[in-house]
């Protein structure tokens, strides 16, 4: 039987879930908290199988709670459970280490099928999460694609040792050429992707996954 534990803040969403699960048979609900601390102090982590979190918590947020869950216990399956579907919501949450993201319109009978989807190691999303998180990976797959026919390979090194942290003429050094060289290309660089520094070069990169 799956071990469910729910934080939601809003109480009659809370009630409504907490009606819900304790009627089913595949589930066991162990704790329905309206907030974080509460459930933290009320429920041995370990005994739970998901937790179906909200977002926007007061005090410790739900991507905060994900995170410390995480660390506490890594086995821990926990869906997030709310009104935003904005980009940077969903990428926080699957980042601390949530398995999957459900927009709050969604019938209680699909959060059922999604948590157990992915107490069985499946990734539930609502639909349009979905998507976003595939044009997300699209769009960032054809800027890399488009940057690797840009630039020449030697640029593309150039690049890479940049990212380590290297400055010119250790650059230089281990490609064998003039800093001249290295300096000429690193213009280059900054020209086509429209930055001006090594800072804003890695933030370009790191922005790409």
């Amino acid at each position: 039987m799956l071990k469910l534990a729910i934080v939601e803040d809003t109480e009659d969403i809370r009630e409504a879930l907490e009606s819900y699960f304790s009627k089913q048979k595949e589930i066991q609900l162990l704790i329905a908290s309206p907030n974080a601390e509460e459930f933290l102090c009320n429920i041995a982590v370990g005994t739970i199988d998901i937790l179906l979190c909200d977002i926007g918590l007061p005090g410790i947020s739900g991507v905060e709670l994900v995170w410390r869950l995480k660390q506490i216990h890594p086995k821990i399956h926990i869906v997030m459970f709310t009104v935003f579907d904005e980009e940077d919501y969903i990428f926080q949450s699957l980042k601390a280490g949530a398995s999957g993201y459900l927009l709050k319109n969604t019938s209680l009978k699909e959060i059922k099928e999604g948590l157990i989807d992915v107490n069985n190691g499946g990734a539930s999303m609502s639909p349009q999460i979905a998507k976003k998180v595939i044009n997300y990976f699209n769009e960032r797959g054809a800027i890399k694609k488009d940057i690797s026919n840009i630039f020449s390979d030697k640029e593309l090194l150039i690049i890479k040792q940049a990212q380590k942290g290297y400055n010119n003429r250790q650059i230089a050094e281990e490609m064998f050429v003039s800093i001249d060289t290295i300096k000429y290309h690193i213009k280059n660089i900054y020209r086509q992707l429209e930055v001006n520094n090594r800072q804003e070069l890695n933030k370009f990169y790191s922005h790409l996954g």
